[in-house]
C-alpha cells in the first residue's frame, strides 16, 4: 500500500512539475536585427511571434514567424519574403492551427511597399501569400478576424486616397481576396496604427492626424460600419505631437485606446496616454501617466478577470530604458507598474490575453547581451507580474545546415551542395511562392545537381526546402531567371 501511494505522489509531482509556468521571461534571435511585433497563444497553449528577422532567411529583413511551446521552447522558425525588406506587423491563429500574418513588403507587389499578407498552417509551411496596394507605398500595421471569417486590416497608403498619406482599411475574405478597401484622410499625412471589430459589427479605428490638426499631429479615433463607411471621428491633442497605437473593447463596451502625448509636456518628452469613450463616444476617461523623460504606450489587453494590462516603453534612467507593463483594475484605476529591463534597452509593441488569465507580449531589447537586437517575449500572471528569466533556445545556437545554392538566380542548373550529414535520408522540395509543392527528390550528402529548366517554370521567386526524413532542417530562397 504504502509503494502503490509512493508511486502516484511521485506521478503527480511529475504531473504538477510539467506544468507550464504562468510568469516567465525569454529572449530570442540570431546575429541579426529580430523584432517581435505580435503574439497570440495558440491552440496547444504554446505561442506564435510574428515580426521581422535579418538573422534568417534571404533578405536584407524577412518576415519572421517563431512558435513556442508552453515553456518558451522553440518549436519551429521561419521566414517569408524577397531579398529586400519584409515586415510581419500582425498574427491571427485560426481555427485548423494555422496562422496568417500581415506586414509590408519592398521583395514584391507593385509598389515600393505593398501590404504583405501570409498563410501557414500549423507547421509553419506556407500556403499562400498575397499582396494588397498601388503603385506607391502602402502599409499594413493591424490584422483582425470578423465575424463574416474573413479579416479586417488597418493602415497607412500613399498609393491611394486625398493626402499625402491616408489612413487605409481592406476587408478580406478567408482566402485574403479583397472584398472592399477604403481610404480616410485630408490633405496631410494620415494613419491608422489599430483596428478591432466591435460588438456592434462596426469597427473601429485608432491613429493620429496631421489633416485635421496641427502640423505636428493629434490622435486620431474612428468608427466605421460593416461597409466601411464613416460613422465617427475625432481626433484628440494640443499643439505637439500626439497619437493613438492601439484600441480595445472593453468588458462593460467601452472603447480604451492607448498611445502618446507630447502636449502635455510642451513637446519636452511624450508620455504615456488612456482615452476610453463608452458607447454614446462620450469621454469616460482621458489620463495621462508620465515623468520626466520619453514614455509611450504601444498596446493593451484586457483578461477575463476584466484587468487591463498597457505596454510600451520608457527612460526613466535616461541613456537606458526599460519596458513598461502598467496594471488597471476593471474600472481603470491604477493598480501597479512593473518596470521589465532585461537589456539596456527594452520595449514591448505587443500584449495579449492568455487562457490562465494571464498576458503574453512580445517586442525586442538591445544591450551587452544581443550581437544586435532581440525578440524580447514576456508570459505574465494575470495581474501583470513576470516571473524568472527561462532560457529560450537562441536560434543562433541551434543546429544549423551548411548548405549552399548556386548559381543563384538559376536560369537552367541549380547545384546543391551540403555538408557530410548523419542522416543518409536526405530529401527537397521545390516550393513556389504561392505554396505550391512543384517537385520533389532525394538528395545525397554531397553534391546535387537539379536541372530546373526541365519543370518549365516562370521567373520569380522560389523556396528549396530540404528535410532530414519529415524534419525541416533549412529552407532556402531561390530566384528563376530565364536567359534571353
Amino acid at each position: 500500500m504504502k509503494q502503490i501511494l509512493f508511486i502516484l505522489l511521485f506521478v503527480i509531482g511529475i504531473s504538477i512539475d510539467a506544468q507550464p509556468p504562468s510568469k516567465f521571461h525569454c529572449r530570442y534571435g540570431g546575429s541579426g536585427y529580430d523584432v517581435g511585433y505580435d503574439v497570440k497563444q495558440t491552440l496547444d497553449n504554446g505561442y506564435i511571434i510574428t515580426g521581422s528577422t535579418s538573422s534568417f532567411g534571404q533578405g536584407n529583413t524577412d518576415l519572421y514567424l517563431l512558435k513556442l511551446d508552453s515553456m518558451g521552447q522553440v518549436k519551429f522558425q521561419t521566414s517569408f519574403g524577397g531579398y529586400s525588406n519584409d515586415i510581419g506587423k500582425s498574427v491571427i491563429v485560426l481555427a485548423d492551427s494555422g496562422f496568417i500574418m500581415v506586414g509590408y513588403t519592398s521583395s514584391t507587389g507593385i509598389g515600393g511597399y505593398d501590404i504583405f499578407l501570409v498563410k501557414a498552417d500549423k507547421n509553419g509551411v506556407l500556403e499562400w501569400q498575397k499582396t494588397i496596394g498601388g503603385g506607391d507605398w502602402d502599409f499594413a500595421h493591424s490584422l483582425q478576424a470578423t465575424s463574416d471569417g474573413g479579416f479586417i486590416i488597418a493602415g497607412t497608403t500613399y498609393s491611394f486616397g486625398y493626402g499625402s498619406a491616408d489612413g487605409y482599411v481592406v476587408k478580406i475574405d478567408a482566402f485574403g481576396n479583397v472584398q472592399w478597401s477604403k481610404t480616410y484622410g485630408g490633405k496631410k499625412d494620415d494613419e491608422f496604427k489599430s483596428v478591432i471589430q466591435t460588438i456592434d459589427g462596426n469597427y473601429a479605428l485608432a491613429g493620429y492626424t496631421k489633416s485635421y490638426a496641427d502640423s505636428l499631429g493629434d490622435a486620431w479615433i474612428f468608427k466605421i460600419d460593416a461597409a466601411g463607411d464613416s460613422i465617427f471621428s475625432r481626433k484628440i491633442g494640443g499643439n505637439y505631437e500626439d497619437g493613438f497605437n492601439n484600441v480595445i473593447q472593453l468588458p462593460n463596451n467601452n472603447l480604451y485606446f492607448v498611445g502618446y502625448n507630447k502636449s502635455q509636456t510642451n513637446g519636452s518628452n511624450s508620455i504615456n496616454w488612456q482615452y476610453s469613450i463608452d458607447n454614446s463616444s462620450i469621454v469616460v476617461l482621458n489620463n495621462f501617466i508620465g515623468n520626466t523623460n520619453i514614455e509611450r504606450y504601444n498596446c493593451s489587453a484586457v483578461n477575463i478577470k476584466g484587468m487591463v494590462v498597457s505596454v510600451g516603453f520608457n527612460n526613466y534612467l535616461g541613456t537606458s530604458s526599460d519596458a513598461n507593463i502598467h496594471v488597471f483594475n476593471p474600472d481603470l484605476s491604477y493598480y501597479v507598474y512593473y518596470p521589465f529591463g532585461l537589456e539596456e534597452k527594452d520595449e514591448l509593441f505587443s500584449i495579449s490575453p492568455t487562457k490562465d488569465k494571464g498576458f503574453v507580449g512580445v517586442g525586442i531589447c538591445f544591450g551587452s547581451s544581443s550581437e544586435l537586437n532581440d525578440i524580447l517575449f514576456v508570459k505574465t500572471d494575470s495581474l501583470g507580474a513576470y516571473g524568472a528569466s527561462i532560457v529560450g533556445i537562441k536560434e543562433n545556437n541551434s543546429e544549423k545546415v551548411d548548405i549552399r545554392l548556386f548559381p543563384n538566380p538559376v536560369s537552367k542548373i541549380l547545384n546543391i551542395d551540403l555538408p557530410i550529414y548523419e542522416n543518409k535520408n536526405l530529401t527537397y522540395n521545390l516550393i513556389s511562392i504561392n505554396g505550391m509543392n512543384i517537385f520533389s527528390g532525394g538528395l545525397s550528402e554531397n553534391k546535387n545537381i537539379i536541372d530546373i529548366s526541365t519543370f518549365n517554370l516562370s521567373n520569380g521567386l522560389y523556396f528549396i526546402e530540404i528535410y532530414d526524413s519529415k524534419r525541416l532542417i533549412t529552407k532556402s530562397k531561390i530566384s528563376i531567371i530565364h536567359q534571353e
